[in-house]
């Protein structure tokens, strides 16, 4: 919502939250080894779409998966509108993105999501239907462009950061959503 917010300052658009658009959320870290976080967050969509596959002992990936694709297509077949701005986070995303390159689940874990990332997804519908959609753009970066640098996966950099706050607050759970 805050990223939203921003990118709408001073602009009469209407924000509206949308709850099938929300975030994956993970099961609880308490109790877990710095290789079991590693493998269930770093790693997290390399096993998606493995059947009861869950992210880090939380939602299930198809369940996500179902959600987000649903709440978008349900957003593209209403009338009366053109342009989409959805701000989201990295899972959401990712599924989206699945969709639109028509490779489901399974295609979720090539694409990378950047924070603060821009993704162009265009649809065609027609008659209330669905014909096309094309995947315009992924992972724009406005601050690097070429991802110079830029060596570590968006799931590494948010996690190396999380990792950090915790050092300094071994207690804390981690909240991926």
């Amino acid at each position: 919502m805050q990223t939203a917010q921003g990118v709408l300052a001073g602009r009469s658009i209407v924000l509206e939250e949308i709850p099938v658009l929300k975030e994956i959320h993970s099961g609880p870290a308490a109790g877990k080894s710095q290789e079991q976080l590693d493998a269930e967050f770093v790693y997290c969509m390399e096993t998606a779409d493995q059947p009861g596959a869950r992210f880090a002992g939380g939602d299930l990936y198809r369940a996500f998966y179902d959600r987000v694709v649903g709440g978008l297509e349900e957003l593209l077949l209403q009338p009366g509108w053109r342009n989409l701005l959805l701000v989201a986070h990295d899972g959401t995303n990712r599924m989206l993105l699945a969709w639109a390159s028509y490779g489901g689940l399974a295609s979720a874990r090539a694409f990378e999501q950047d924070p603060g990332c821009l993704n162009v997804i265009d649809a065609d519908v027609v008659d209330g239907e669905i014909l096309r959609r094309l995947l315009k753009l992924s992972n724009l970066t406005p601050i690097n462009h070429s991802k110079l640098g830029n060596h570590l996966t968006s799931m590494e950099q948010v996690f190396d950061y999380r990792r950090q706050i915790l050092a300094g607050n071994r207690d804390s759970e981690i909240n991926m959503g």
